[in-house]
């Protein structure tokens, strides 16, 4: 009995250490779950103490404003094309110093740094802006909407640009980058700078050839033909903005890539028909400094010539043109053309010796619609600067008034100019008396007396296009050089330079005159400122603009065949009298 007894009392003592086991296991397992709840408490108390933290300044700011110029500047080191951030109208890159960051970003950087009036953080935000921007993302904000209509993307921008411009506004002795052709009247300003240039004094002798009526009439057209092109230009840049393209770069869409999307091949043509613009452009420039020099050197014309090359020859060896001293070139040849012109209407109204009969005033003259095709074309035509011009301006909604208006002042500037000359000198208009008694074909310049002021201003007007030689050539330059992969042969690519601008100058000696040369320039221009813009503008909104597609294929028709007309009508009575 004894036996079973102890039996009975090991089993339940057994029995009862499993049950104090079990209990200890759970008690065990309850203070890991309590253990791991205080760690998540923990845990949620620390992310809340740091976001309270982040909310309340916390942030290191001045660490991350470190960290972010650290990344912008090893990308920019990075990319093969600098000048990212801000672009001048001829200060790109060239793609040669990969190593280096372009002067107009460093100045960027460097201006965003220097605004210690400004929070840390508010910097941050600016650069970290920029490398959304070299690397193609959307900037950071809240949202990525998109307005749909124009009115609203206008309204939208405008928003942004004021609240960066509330921080990094301008103070003095500083000029803020974002205000940059931000206004109408910037917008204006630059719009005037991109279409007044060298060839409105070819206007009057094309006035003189074509005749006062029919000239004045014709370029009056052609103005408002070119009008029409730029509109369209813009139009179908909006209609890619509201199919989404380029949304993350707020809607910067170049003109280059419309043509691609049109048609890849026609890059090529467009390039070549660039470049040979910049080169004529360049040639017609050296012909007008010779006109001026001719009379007060005592050289044969090829000596004359032979100077001017020289003399143009260090300055397109430069590589870039984002030096201030060009922006100070820029700015003296806007005085220049305002003093040449203002000087020949002054003296042409004022103090003309004597007018021509106005019964001698050649009113009509079919022979010369060819060239006056050519100077109007390459006067008014304004399609590739107006998409750089539009997409920068603030409130985009208003480009459409502002280049009205632009184009009724320019009309007036140009038709008032060439009939006050005409009228002024007359069958003299941009010649001079040869030996024999006939006509020598000079510029509007050559009209002015010899005089100290007026010789002043002709040598200052010769200076402005010489300071204008390397920045019309460099892109023309970069596009020969790219293929040949010459960015890294300074020697081989400064040979190249310097042969096209002897062949450049030797081609100034044997062409006829000045305003021969703008014609044909504005002649083969045709193409690209009148046809291409306009099947553009078909292609991409005639669905929903059924009556200007009709329009803008007569315009497309138009350009092709007044290139062909114009090209064949200047080039062979130039032929026969040379």
């Amino acid at each position: 009995m004894r036996s079973a007894s102890g039996a009975a009392a090991s089993d339940d003592e057994l029995e009862g250490e499993r049950e104090e086991e079990e209990e200890e296991e759970e008690e065990e397992e309850e203070g890991e779950e309590e253990e791991e709840g205080e760690g998540e408490e923990e845990e949620e108390g620390e992310g809340e103490e740091k976001q309270e933290g982040e909310e309340s300044g916390d942030v290191d700011w001045e660490e991350e404003l470190r960290q972010a110029e650290v990344v912008l500047r090893s990308i920019l080191r990075s990319r093969a094309e600098p000048a990212l951030l801000w672009r001048s109208e001829v200060g790109a890159g060239d793609g040669g110093d990969d190593e280096a960051i372009a002067p107009d970003d460093e100045a960027t950087i460097t201006w965003v740094l220097s605004r210690r009036d400004v929070d840390a953080e508010d910097r941050v935000i600016v650069l970290r802006g920029f490398i959304a921007l070299v690397n193609g993302l959307p900037p950071p904000r809240d949202s990525n909407f998109r307005p749909e209509t124009d009115e609203e993307l206008a309204k939208q921008e405008a928003e942004d640009e004021d609240s960066v411009e509330a921080s990094f506004g301008e103070v003095e002795g500083q000029q803020s980058p974002f205000r940059r052709g931000s206004t109408v009247v910037a917008a204006a300003a630059a719009l005037f700078k991109a279409v007044i240039g060298a060839g409105i004094f070819a206007f009057p002798p094309a006035v003189r050839a074509c005749g006062l009526v029919l000239g004045s009439c014709f370029a009056f057209a052609i103005g408002l033909i070119s009008l029409f092109v730029t509109w369209a230009t813009i139009e179908a840049v909006r209609e890619l903005r509201r199919r989404g393209m380029k949304a993350a770069s707020n809607g910067r869409i170049e003109y280059v890539e419309m043509t691609h999307i049109y048609s890849p091949r026609a890059n090529g043509a467009i390039t070549a028909l660039t470049m040979w613009g910049q080169y004529s452009s360049v040639l017609g420039y050296f012909i007008f400094v010779h006109e001026t020099l001719a009379p007060l050197l005592p050289l044969p014309s090829q000596a004359v010539f032979a100077l001017i090359g020289g003399a143009v020859c260090p300055l397109v060896l430069l590589r870039k043109t984002s030096h201030p001293a060009f922006e100070a070139a820029m700015a003296f040849g806007n005085v220049a053309v305002a003093l040449a012109l203002g000087t020949i209407v002054f003296y042409g109204l004022v103090q003309a010796p004597e007018r021509p009969p106005l019964d001698e005033l050649r009113l009509a003259d079919p022979s010369g619609l060819g060239l006056m095709f050519g100077v109007s074309l390459l006067m008014f035509s304004c399609h590739l600067e107006a998409v750089t011009i539009e997409q920068d301006m603030a409130r985009r909604g208003a480009f459409d008034r502002m280049l009205v208006w632009s184009f009724v002042v320019l009309a007036a500037l140009f038709l008032g100019f060439g009939a006050c000359v005409y009228l002024s000198f007359g069958e003299a208009t941009g010649r001079v008396r040869a030996a024999g008694g006939g006509w020598a074909e000079a510029t509007v310049m050559q009209n002015l007396p010899e005089g100290g002021f007026l010789t002043a201003v002709k040598l200052l007007m010769s200076l402005n296009l010489l300071l204008m030689t390397p920045i019309t050539m460099l892109p023309a330059s970069r596009a020969i050089e790219a293929p040949l992969r010459l960015s890294a042969r300074p020697l081989a690519r400064s040979a190249l330079r310097v042969a096209v601008l002897a062949g450049i100058t030797a081609a100034a000696a044997v062409v006829p005159d000045f305003e021969t040369v703008v014609g044909l320039t504005g002649s083969l221009g045709g193409l690209t400122a009148f046809t291409l813009p306009a099947l553009l503008f078909g292609h991409f909104c005639g669905a929903d603009h059924p009556l200007g597609r009709a329009l803008a294929s007569g315009v497309a028709a138009f350009g092709a065949l007044g290139t062909a007309w114009s090209f064949w009508q200047i080039c062979f009575p130039a032929a026969e009298t040379s």
